[in-house]
């Protein structure tokens, strides 16, 4: 008989634990995927390629399979970007994975006709098992190259570490007036910058650059932005995508304007931990 009670127990534990781990498999189940934000200046360039990030179940039967952008609706713009690869599997959790749709900047005649920059911060997801859903991305500016070069020479690199540089030289003399920089609101905590090693910072209150510029630059002499993305394990903006293309405004020393673009990026590798604060936050914020 003390046999029969021990193993009773031992089925009764059994159970009790099976329904346990059973609950919270439910609990860490999401009702829809998470996009991530994305805060991206891409060229209106035939053939370019981006990524849009998102989390969803690691055993999730219906899964994104088309994907529409309702700034794009109009005739002329429905076919700017299409979505030309299948869904990757980005990183793996226990209950979750980040997964990545890609992109791709199509029909090149009507890339060309296009004047002004087009923002855009909304896809429409078609999902698999028939649901039709809207999610913010945070914005993507599609730009237009406007003006002239006056630089050459583009040399660029980065590490792991989110540290990297961007270096032109001056094609003829010249004076660069500003750099002009989107989504300071995000990076202002985030990010550190120097000039040819003089530091750039950024006020806090009016989001501008105080920088050594303007300045006169010889032909053949170099103007190199060193930068570092450093975010504090408080703020959020950690967690975004970014795809940033600075721009260089100036004059030579005949009076004709240039702009010059160079290119920084941001990708987070996300932690279980931050996995977890991005899931929590996004609940909060009823999205």
């Amino acid at each position: 008989m003390k046999v029969i009670k021990i193993l009773r127990i031992g089925i009764l534990f059994l159970c009790i634990s099976w329904i346990g781990n059973l609950i919270y498999f439910y609990s860490q189940q999401l009702a829809e995927p998470i996009i991530l934000k994305h805060y991206y200046e891409l060229p209106m360039s035939p053939h370019y390629h981006f990524e849009l990030f998102y989390i969803t179940n690691k055993n999730e039967k219906s899964d994104i399979t088309f994907v529409e952008f309702p700034q794009l609706e109009s005739q002329e713009l429905q076919y700017v970007i299409t979505k030309p690869f299948e869904n990757e599997v980005e990183q793996s959790f226990s209950h979750h994975k980040i997964k990545t749709l890609n992109f791709q900047m199509s029909d090149e005649e009507t890339l060309k006709e296009i004047k002004e920059d087009i923002v855009i911060n909304e896809i429409r997801a078609y999902f698999s098992n028939g649901e039709v859903r809207n999610y913010s991305i945070g914005e993507i500016i599609l730009y237009r190259d406007r003006g002239r070069s006056a630089f050459e020479g583009h040399f660029a690199g980065s590490s792991n570490s989110n540290e990297g540089f961007d270096s032109i030289v001056a094609k003829e003399d010249l004076i660069v007036n500003d750099l002009q920089f989107s989504f300071l609101d995000k990076l202002s905590k985030g990010i550190k910058l120097s000039l040819n090693k003089e530091e750039v910072t950024i006020d806090k209150e009016t989001l501008q650059l105080n920088s050594f510029l303007p300045k006169e630059f010889k032909k053949g002499e170099e103007l190199e932005l060193h930068y570092q993305f450093q975010f504090g394990e408080d703020d959020l903006n950690r967690h975004h995508f970014y795809e940033i293309i600075p721009r260089y405004i100036g004059e030579t020393v005949n009076g004709e304007p240039f702009s010059d673009r160079i290119h920084l990026h941001y990708r987070p590798y996300i932690s279980k931990k931050e996995l977890r604060e991005i899931i929590d936050t996004t609940k909060d914020d009823g999205e």
